[in-house]
């Protein structure tokens, strides 16, 4: 199939097929992460288990390459799976300050449209405190390549920057309302649960 970042998204492939079967025989969970929408179609239309995109953002909220249809969200579910909510910044929103709330918005829309046995959290990358430094930024810009730019910087939302930002997570989801069982489901038994029947 095509990576997110292909301009003309043909579809998932014959071979693609092959692998998504040879990959579930073995045990294997299918990460869709990265891949265009057509693509990510294609393979949870013929995938027999459960797959998950572990790091992307609702498109519905904000139209970023990296972020997935409600159709698509809705699909994975459908096979049991799973949508994780990145922390990264630039697929939620353009904001660079003011910003937390929107993570918050992107899970609801999730939660509304695949049910809450079929999110997770997906922060993305690491959880070590990430410096307000050139040369940090430096350093990401040649791990990243094309696919980020300076404009980019930050790459995390207000508050979420460093090991302490699952804590704010749990926290603004209980003023969101939800109860401490959809919590827990949100924050790892969704993982747990999704590992035990693909993995075993």
């Amino acid at each position: 199939g095509a990576g997110c970042f292909v301009d003309a998204d043909p579809g998932i492939t014959p071979f693609g097929r092959e692998m998504v079967a040879r990959l579930e025989a073995e045990r294997v969970l299918v990460d869709l992460s990265h891949a265009g929408m057509k693509t990510m179609a294609g393979a949870i239309e013929t995938s027999k288990r459960p797959l998950i995109v572990s790091h992307t953002a609702c498109k519905a909220l904000w139209d970023h390459r990296r972020n997935t249809t409600d159709a698509n969200i809705r699909a994975v579910a459908d096979k049991g799976g799973l949508v994780g909510m990145t922390q990264i910044r630039t697929f939620l929103t353009r904001e660079k300050t003011n910003n937390r709330h929107i993570y918050f918005d992107h899970i609801d829309h999730a939660v509304k449209v695949a049910g809450i046995d079929h999110v997770c959290i997906g922060s993305d990358r690491d959880h070590r405190v990430i410096p307000d430094t050139a040369e940090e930024l430096r350093i990401l810009l040649h791990e990243e390549g094309s696919q980020i730019s300076a404009d980019d910087w930050p790459l995390y939302l207000d508050g979420m920057n460093g090991p302490h930002r699952m804590g704010v997570v749990r926290d603004e989801l209980r003023k969101r309302r939800y109860s401490q069982a959809q919590i827990d489901k949100l924050m790892g038994n969704n993982v747990r649960r999704l590992y035990r029947d693909v993995i075993g």
